[in-house]
């Protein structure tokens, strides 16, 4: 399912490994969005907008 890791390249790649690994996420809103990130790490980072349905990934 991940054939070139670590990541792919992609955001939601990234995050889907480290969930499948067993790897918790920190799922919480802030400033009206909803916030999807590994746990106790800050490079990849998943915004979505729950009125609007737009989705933003963040890599760093």
């Amino acid at each position: 399912m991940f054939p070139n890791t670590p990541l792919n390249g992609s955001v939601i790649m990234g995050l889907g490994e480290t969930l499948l690994n067993g790897t918790p996420l920190d799922i919480y809103m802030s400033n009206g969005y909803l916030v999807l990130k590994i746990k106790d790490k800050d490079d990849l980072i998943l915004l979505v907008d729950p009125e609007t349905g737009i989705v933003r990934d963040i890599a760093t």
